[in-house]
């Protein structure tokens, strides 16, 4: 994630089985250490913004998707105590993206039909590349 200079990334990204992220808010310009949650949980949204997004398992994609302006999440910190965090702006979009990604969706997902119908090359590039890299 930081090698990318990604702001978050989610355990199944890199085959865990495990329902876990983590982020990094320097990523996104706020003062803050690193932090991992354990079983997040959105509790709460608010507003909705519709940006760019991008994500580290589909390098190069860059797509405008709807997220809240507002999440309020719960879960478990790395030493096992209850968390809640309250983000916005571009840390609300990437706890949206990393708990969709453990609920096994992309951002694509997010776009329409005709958008992802105008992507298929590109993402089967990808893919292929992929499995020519896991070889």
């Amino acid at each position: 994630m930081q090698e990318k200079d990604g702001l978050g990334l989610a355990a199944n990204q890199v085959g865990l089985p495990v329902a876990v992220f983590a982020y990094d808010p320097r990523g996104a310009g706020v003062d803050g250490e690193p932090f991992c949650v354990i079983n997040p949980r959105v509790v709460a949204t608010e507003g909705r913004v519709e940006k760019e997004e991008g994500c580290l398992s589909i390098p190069g994609v860059y797509e405008v998707v709807p997220r809240p302006e507002l999440v309020r999440l719960t879960g478990v910190d790395e030493e096992g105590r209850p968390v809640e965090r309250e983000v916005t702006g571009l840390l609300a979009r990437a706890f949206m993206h990393e708990t969709d990604h453990l609920a096994g969706r992309l951002f694509i997902d997010l776009v329409s039909d005709l958008r992802r119908q105008l992507l298929a090359d590109r993402l089967r590039e990808i893919e292929e590349m992929e499995r020519r890299s896991c070889a």
